[in-house]
């Protein structure tokens, strides 16, 4: 996932997980969800949250 400034296109960051394990081990590809949250971008995938900065 990128974010790019909506001003000028440059980066603002750039984050991937490393996925989700199950108990055989076998990486589960979960799909992420951004929902709004002002100038938060919070990102949510399976059950981990992470809160990134927007412009």
């Amino acid at each position: 996932m990128t974010a790019f400034a909506a001003a000028d296109g440059r980066r603002l960051w750039k984050f991937q997980d490393i996925g989700v394990q199950d108990p055989k081990g076998a990486t589960v590809g979960a799909p992420y969800r951004v929902p709004p949250a002002g100038k938060t971008a919070v990102v949510q995938r399976e059950r981990a949250f992470y809160a990134f900065p927007v412009e």
